[in-house]
């Protein structure tokens, strides 16, 4: 076997055996050195048991990457420099003031190899530094080449800063002015030399507080992009949400500002196609909806509306979306007679119905308790109730006078005296998932 060592390393040791090729990694070596003993000596021994344990004996020798040396090792001299342009650490290695040609170069960190790479004539290698999957900071730098120590060093990676911001107010009327203040933190000791603001509407800035007012209803998303003096950017993103009209039982009137102690104030100000939001409060009922709008509530348990002979009547030839809402405590809690989405309501305590409809009317994720009748549909078609609670009333759901193609689905009704009734309809489908 040492045989084989010998022409591992120095290939004209034997001119009958190998390519001409030397190798120096020990594992290499180890195994050009047993299949040299295997291929050349074997038949020389048989009979005897030494070739297995030569084999076994060998066979833990050593780290198999480390090569060997084949001279006296010389000191490696190892430079780097970060590249904030091209995100890349710059390594230079020399020996006695000469570049080294063929060094590995291994980026590590905790969680493996982090990138590697060989120098060129000039010593030179440059590292592409993924600074949004590196773990820390640090990262180990070991640089090794043929008859060289190993160098090795800790060196600094950039992380990206990260960003946060505050709004004010979170939800907000058209033409309000938000606020928006920035913060970042950057793991660098380094600073922000760039702040970006998108507002989600085509508008942007470029500070790191400021304000903003918007134009029309809806949801939109902020971003903030910050940007380091290692040219390296993170984005934080967050939603505001804007309304044609707010109603807050503390407000006091504003009506340039569109902001009002009163959701029937607030039905009033705003076109059809507009948005109202409702903060958390106690509202009277008797209020009519007679134009197409979307009235969103806080909270189902925070937005209470109480009293009257209807809570909430929702007019002919209107498409109206509710959300969010308690309605209690009058003779009927919704009166419909249009086109009407309830979602993520509790309806309860009403002396006659919690939902009486003789229009199109999509119930879904409600809760009904303690009305005379829960749901009454009338001469109503199309309508559908959809992962809802009917409890402890004399009759859960009603469907009466020439009602047709309704459907009832995912919904329990428990402690009714009659959990569905149908008289003179068509076409209900009740159960099933889909």
């Amino acid at each position: 076997m040492a045989r084989g060592f010998f022409d591992a390393i120095w290939p004209d040791f034997d001119d009958e055996y190998g390519e001409g090729t030397p190798v120096y990694r020990m594992g290499e070596v180890l195994n050009y050195a047993k299949e040299y003993m295997t291929k050349k000596w074997t038949n020389k021994w048989e009979g005897h048991d030494c070739t297995r344990k030569v084999f076994e004996e060998y066979n833990w020798f050593g780290d198999p990457t480390m090569e060997i040396w084949t001279a006296p090792p010389k000191d490696l001299q190892v430079n780097y420099s970060y590249n904030v342009d091209t995100h890349s650490l710059e390594v230079v290695v020399t020996s006695d003031g000469h570049p080294v040609e063929g060094a590995m170069v291994c980026l590590s960190q905790e969680n493996g190899i982090y990138e590697r790479g060989l120098t060129n004539s000039s010593g030179w290698v440059s590292l592409p530094v993924d600074s949004y999957s590196a773990s820390s900071n640090e990262a180990i730098l070991t640089v090794t080449a043929h008859n060289y120590r190993c160098s090795q060093s800790t060196v600094f990676i950039p992380l990206p800063p990260e960003p946060d911001f505050s709004i004010q107010p979170p939800i907000g009327a058209i033409g309000e002015t938000i606020f928006f203040n920035g913060t970042a933190w950057d793991p660098n000791r380094g600073y922000i030399v760039n702040w970006t603001w998108d507002f989600g509407d085509g508008h942007y800035a470029y500070t790191q507080n400021v304000s903003h007012k918007y134009s029309q209803h809806g949801v939109y998303t902020v971003s903030l992009t910050v940007r380091d003096n290692y040219n390296l950017t993170e984005t934080k993103s967050k939603k505001v949400r804007i309304y044609d009209a707010l109603v807050d039982d503390n407000f006091t009137d504003d009506p340039i500002l569109h902001k009002w102690d009163s959701i029937q104030e607030g039905i009033v100000d705003v076109d059809s196609g507009d948005w109202i939001y409702v903060f958390n409060g106690t509202y009277n009922g008797n209020i009519v909806i007679n134009k197409s709008i979307y009235l969103c509530g806080e909270s189902r348990e925070g937005v209470i509306v109480i009293g009257g002979d209807s809570v909430i009547t929702v007019g002919e030839t209107t498409s109206v979306y509710i959300d969010g809402f308690t309605v209690r405590d009058g003779y009927t809690g919704v009166l419909n007679m249009g086109n009407l989405v309830l979602k993520n309501c509790s309806i309860y305590s009403n002396q006659l119905e919690g939902i009486k409809s003789t229009g199109i009317c999509s119930i879904e994720n409600c809760y009904l308790e303690g009305n005379k009748v829960g749901v009454k549909l009338i001469d109503s078609h199309n309508s559908s109730i959809l992962s809802t609670s009917i409890m402890n009333s004399a009759i859960g759901l009603m469907i009466t006078n020439g009602s047709y193609r309704n459907t009832v689905r995912l919904s329990t009704f428990i402690g009714n005296n009659y959990g569905i009734y149908i008289k003179n309809s068509n076409y209900t489908i009740i159960g099933g998932d889909q």
